[in-house]
Parts: structure tokens; sequence; C-alpha cells
């Protein structure tokens, strides 16, 4: 408790009070990139004993009925059922979040308490105290974060598309 009384009532570095909060969002975005990438990896995914990943598949059946024509016995038009069976990427189908803080609003009011010289860093570094509005009479400290969806990074586009493309079937040459 004497500590915080401390922490409260002691100048406090200028810089350090805009950079922590900046620190802290950076911190948070990387640990939302790698819960989301292992995400992926995890499920869409599987990784071979030689470490290399083959993505999961689902198969799939389209059902489509093709019109067929009449024959000789019976001139009138019938309906077949033709199946289509396909593989997909899993990875094609499952919705990834890429979420990002993107705006933070700093909200503070500094009472300067002085300047001192960092010793040969080339410059002067201003202390203060956090005044303006407090609660429960201590100075407070108010940020807002928001997040947003990215978009996805170019390479996970890249290979949705690669997949999308490898549905269809392809004509070899003869």
């Amino acid at each position: 408790m004497e500590e915080k009384e401390h922490l409260q009532n002691s100048p406090q570095k200028l810089s350090g009070l805009i950079t922590e909060p900046l620190i802290a969002a950076i911190a948070a975005n990387n640990k939302m990139a790698k819960a989301q990438t292992d995400f992926m990896l995890e499920t869409c995914f599987t990784k071979d004993d030689a470490g290399q990943y083959k993505p999961v598949m689902i198969e799939m059946t389209l059902t489509r009925g093709v019109i067929a024509a009449g024959t000789t016995e019976n001139s009138e038009p019938t309906i077949q059922n033709i199946d289509t069976r396909f593989s997909i990427p899993l990875l094609t189908i499952v919705p990834l979040n890429s979420l990002a803080v993107n705006e933070i609003t700093l909200n503070f009011d500094v009472e300067v308490k002085g300047v001192m010289n960092e010793g040969g860093k080339g410059g002067e570094e201003l202390y203060g105290i956090v005044s303006g509005e407090k609660a429960a009479g201590r100075p407070i400290l108010s940020f807002a974060i928001h997040t947003a969806q990215l978009p996805l990074p170019r390479g996970v586009n890249a290979l949705i598309e690669a997949f999308s493309q490898s549905i269809s079937p392809i004509n070899l040459p003869q």
C-alpha cells in the first residue's frame, strides 16, 4: 500500500506515462496475432513427422439434376441426378479473425514537477504527477482501446485462392 501511495505522489517520467500504454497495445496485438495464427494452423492443417503442414480437407458431394433427352422408346426428357465429388480445404470455409488494436486514446492531465537531465543521454526528461480527474481522492489515467477486423494477410488470401481454384477440374492435354 505504501508503494502505491509513493507512486501516486512522486513524480514519474512523462515519457513512461505515454509509452507504457502504447507498448501494452503492441504486446496485445502480438498476442492476438499469435493466437489467430495458432488457431488457423491447429484447426485447418495437420503437421506430419517431417514438419510439413497439409490442409485438412473436407470431402463433399454435390448432387445436380441433369435433363437427359428422351430415347427412341420414350421421347419424354428425363431428369437424372449426377453426383460430383470434390474436396475443399477447411481453411476456405472457416471464419478467420484478424483482430488488432487500431486506436488508443489516452486522457490524463500531468502536473509537471520538474525537468531532469538524464546525464549524457542527450536530453532532458519531464517528470510529473497525473492530476485532473480523481477517483477516491487519487488521480486517474484513463484510456480507451478500440479493436477492429483487419484484412486477412496476403499469404492467407493466396492460400485460399489457390485452394479455391483447385476445386474446379482441369483438362489434361492429350
